[in-house]
């Protein structure tokens, strides 16, 4: 694959990343905002990936940056590197596996819509690890 394809890689990565990652700040803003209907043991966990949810949008956003600078980049080590730094994505999602689940619809919401980010991300970012680009070439 030409590095120009490579692009293309990282350019389906962070859009890959983005959703998720905005959807579980909106889980926390959520959490906090209905904190009657959100256990605490959710909104604990919540703020405990905050630091890093933050982090991961923050280095996302820099690294769409580099599409439209006219450099040429090692496409391939920027995405592993991203991925090597939101390992932990499959910490925070067998962590939320283990929450006991709110009775209020609120919470239940709040709580899918956290659990299921940090589940899509683990998706993107598990395989990268292994460098196997291959579901972001679809």
């Amino acid at each position: 694959m030409s590095t120009l394809d490579d692009s293309d890689l990282l350019r389906k990565f962070t859009f890959h990343l983005r959703t998720p990652l905005y959807g579980i700040k909106g889980a926390l803003q959520l959490a906090t905002l209905m904190s009657e209907n959100a256990p605490m043991s959710l909104r604990n966990w919540l703020e405990k990936w905050k630091p890093s949810v933050e982090k991961w949008i923050s280095a996302e956003e820099k690294t769409h940056l580099l599409l439209h600078d006219g450099e040429r980049h090692n496409w391939k080590q920027l995405i592993y590197e991203m991925a090597e730094d939101m390992k932990d994505v499959s910490i925070a999602f067998t962590e939320g596996q283990n929450l006991e689940i709110p009775e209020s619809p609120e919470g239940k919401m709040i709580i899918k819509m956290a659990v299921g980010n940090f589940e899509y991300l683990n998706k993107i970012v598990q395989p990268i690890l292994g460098r196997d680009y291959h579901h972001l070439q679809i």
